[in-house]
């Protein structure tokens, strides 16, 4: 009976052993899977877009279009209360109140918030919902603004950016030149047609219909309509007739009302082929 007391006592004295180190490592393990901080920089996540859907504008100096950040964390999470630094590289920038109705749709307003000098920055903080918002203006100058968002989580920055394009408005002038604009009777000028809108930004895209409105030597052109390339222009070719005088050749761009002329001036036909 004591071998066998003695047995029993030492297999509760390696049972009690195993459940300790057992204890000790599951206190062990706990302790390490901690769930990341809110703020961890390894899973911050930053997505930049407008409100609109759209990523053009009018490059008329007016025209608005509302840029958001949204920052998360990992488990996408809302970060709130994070400075995000807006610049852009051309227009301008103001910070913009997020207005949240009843309906799904989401609106801006402007706030008093001073406009970025110089460097056209602007730095919002992320509201409750980890968003910051911001309204840049277009520029006069048709071409693209690169819009970046950065911030500092972690002692580490983060940046992110979206490309807003500035389109020439609607066509609102055209100028002709002639070259030569001085020719020999049967002879040959390129007449080029430029069509620019109210800021003098070239409009590509453009039909323009040629014609002559007035025809006193009997020319002709090789086409009565063309299609602006990128530079905003068109051109024909315009070939005199056999009688001197001044031709003037017009263009309208379809649809409107814009339109500009060139005149020529056709002279005697030199050569052995002129007429005494």
């Amino acid at each position: 009976m004591l071998a066998n007391t003695h047995v029993v006592r030492a297999v509760f004295l390696l049972l009690g052993l195993a459940l300790g180190t057992l204890q000790s490592g599951c206190g062990s393990s706990t302790g390490k899977a901690e769930a990341p901080s809110s703020n961890n920089a390894a899973t911050m996540r930053m997505a930049l877009s407008t409100t609109t859907g759209f990523t053009a504008i009018a490059a008329d100096g007016r025209s608005t279009i509302p840029i958001r950040i949204e920052v998360t964390n990992g488990a996408g999470n809302a970060l709130a209360g994070v400075p995000v630094t807006f610049a852009t590289d051309a227009g301008t920038l103001a910070a913009a109140v997020v207005v949240r109705a009843a309906s799904p749709e989401t609106s801006v307003a402007l706030t008093a918030a001073t406009r970025a000098q110089n460097e056209s920055r602007v730095t919002v903080t992320t509201d409750t919902s980890g968003v910051a918002q911001v309204l840049l203006t277009s520029s006069v100058f048709a071409g693209s603004a690169t819009v970046t968002a950065d911030l500092i989580a972690d002692g580490q920055n983060f940046r992110t950016n979206i490309v807003i394009a500035f389109v020439p408005g609607p066509p609102a002038r055209v100028s002709l030149n002639a070259a030569p604009s001085s020719v020999s009777a049967t002879a040959s000028s390129t007449i080029t047609a430029t069509v620019t809108d109210a800021n003098g930004n070239p409009t590509p895209g453009a039909t323009v219909l040629f014609s002559l409105s007035t025809n006193a030597s009997g020319g002709s052109l090789n086409v009565t309509s063309r299609v602006t390339d990128a530079a905003g222009q068109a051109t024909v070719t315009y070939t005199a007739g056999i009688t001197q005088g001044t031709d003037t050749v017009r263009a309208q761009v379809t649809g409107t009302s814009v339109a500009g002329a060139v005149s020529l001036t056709v002279t005697a036909p030199t050569g052995p082929t002129a007429q005494v």
